[in-house]
């Protein structure tokens, strides 16, 4: 469970993640009901990133759902209830596991 540079997954994971997170509010008819939300951070350079889980949840640090978006650096949630507020986090992981999550963040689905 190592890097190719020789140290430990977990602590290269730690000092590569300075992962930075941006809420972009969303919506179209095409997306079916509910509010959407789109939210993008920033990819970790280390090349045995396989890709990346976003957590979120109605409760701070209690995140319920999860979906594996790949490589990508930015994934749209749909189907999420009008007026409620989410909180939302994301991981790195490689052939290792998974790294600690990103700081969290929070907006109101509209």
């Amino acid at each position: 469970m190592h890097f190719s540079s020789g140290y430990p997954s977990a602590l290269v994971f730690l000092a590569i993640l300075g992962f930075s997170l941006s809420l972009t509010a969303c919506g179209s008819d095409d997306e079916g009901p509910g509010a959407s939300k789109t939210l993008s951070w920033t990819a970790v350079s280390e090349p045995s990133v396989l890709g990346y889980k976003l957590y979120w949840g109605t409760m701070s640090h209690a995140y319920d759902s999860n979906v594996d978006v790949g490589h990508n650096v930015s994934y749209t949630l749909s189907g999420l209830q009008p007026g409620t507020t989410y909180f939302f986090a994301v991981s790195a992981y490689n052939s290792g596991g998974e790294s600690a999550l990103s700081a969290e963040v929070s907006s109101l689905a509209e």
